[in-house]
């Protein structure tokens, strides 16, 4: 068997954004870049949202080494206080191929139709978690 003892401070470079300690660290934060506006009226059955990271840190850069960011962060929406949706992720997506909601790896946008609606007032909610379990 063999030990190493060391008494030598290790201090990393490597950068984890999803980390509160890390100096670049930003909360989570849902910004929607495109869909209706609080108190629009619409005259459609069905309604799109487009959303990612509020920061522009945490979007795809293939300039960056940080390109896996977006592909991790978690979403989940709910209609009218109902039950929040699943957890899913960029990768997420990518995988289920689900008609409602889909992912674009090169911008980190995920676009969200919510079809059938009624002709009445919705809420519609969004939020993001780390997959540190951080949550918006």
């Amino acid at each position: 068997m063999m030990f190493v003892w060391s008494c030598t401070n290790i201090v990393s470079d490597v950068e984890n954004l999803f980390d509160p300690q890390d100096p670049d660290y930003i909360a989570p934060s849902t910004g929607i870049f495109s869909g209706p506006l609080d108190g629009d009226i619409l005259d459609t059955n069905e309604v799109t949202f487009t959303f990612r990271h509020s920061n522009s840190q945490y979007w795809p850069d293939s300039s960056n080494t940080l390109t896996r960011l977006p592909h991790e962060i978690l979403y989940s929406f709910r209609v009218d206080n109902n039950s929040w949706s699943t957890w899913s992720s960029g990768d997420d997506i990518l995988k289920k191929d689900l008609s409602f909601w889909t992912y674009d790896s090169t911008t980190g946008l995920h676009t969200v139709t919510i079809t059938n609606l009624e002709d009445k007032h919705y809420t519609v909610e969004f939020r993001s978690q780390y997959p540190t379990n951080i949550t918006e």
